[in-house]
């Protein structure tokens, strides 16, 4: 008998960073970069090999593309842009403008991908992989439904909206995906008219992302 695995949710990529990957990296033969303002190529050697100790190499899948970024956010420095950026952003500034390094600040840009399942045996009758939304006392968790992800005080940091349902035994299957930039520890995330959940950042930086479950299995 063929087996049916459950609908995948359609996950989404913002910025460079994702929660879960997987990176290989293979050097063969030698290679050589141009230094940018001014530096030797041995400094962009170093900046190549500190990116890969930081696991962040594989956001720009190419040499070029990670000596060029290293560049712009120099550029942007001298420029008067604000001095902060992700890990990658600020080996470069080690590497290529360290004059900025000691202001430099690293924020959190964490792209979360949530789920939220609804749980009622009316949806075994649709069959799998069909059109569904929230059916009772949860008719406020359908498609386009409001995501708030806010700090414990209240300050809103990033919006989304429930994905299509999408049935799968007896289940109701949404996806969200929301941006966390903030380096706090507690938050608070409202879904649909619900009140919002309390949450640590251990509970919302999973490999799996937030996932929340409405109803009785």
């Amino acid at each position: 008998m063929a087996v049916t695995r459950p609908p995948s949710l359609r996950r989404r990529r913002v910025g460079r960073v994702v929660l879960s990957c997987a990176l290989l990296v293979v050097s063969t033969g030698s290679v050589t970069l141009l230094g940018a303002r001014g530096k030797s190529p041995g400094v962009g050697r170093g900046y190549i090999s500190a990116l890969r100790a930081a696991d962040v190499y594989g956001e720009f899948g190419a040499l070029d593309p990670a000596v060029d970024n290293a560049r712009a956010v120099c550029s942007g420095l001298d420029a008067g842009k604000p001095a902060q950026g992700d890990r990658a952003d600020r080996i470069g500034v080690e590497h290529f403008c360290p004059d900025h390094a000691e202001d430099f600040d690293v924020t959190a840009d964490v792209e979360l991908d949530g789920r939220l399942t609804l749980f009622d045996a009316g949806y075994a009758g649709l069959g799998d992989d069909r059109p569904c939304t929230g059916r009772a006392d949860a008719v406020d968790l359908r498609p386009g439904a409001p995501v708030v992800l806010a700090s414990a005080d209240g300050r809103v940091i990033d919006r989304a909206t429930l994905s299509d349902g999408r049935s799968w035994g007896s289940s109701c299957i949404f996806g969200f995906t929301l941006r966390l930039r903030d380096d706090a520890d507690r938050f608070r995330l409202r879904i649909g008219g619900r009140e919002a959940i309390e949450m640590g950042r251990s509970e919302l930086v999973t490999p799996q992302g937030p996932v929340f479950l409405v109803g009785s299995t």
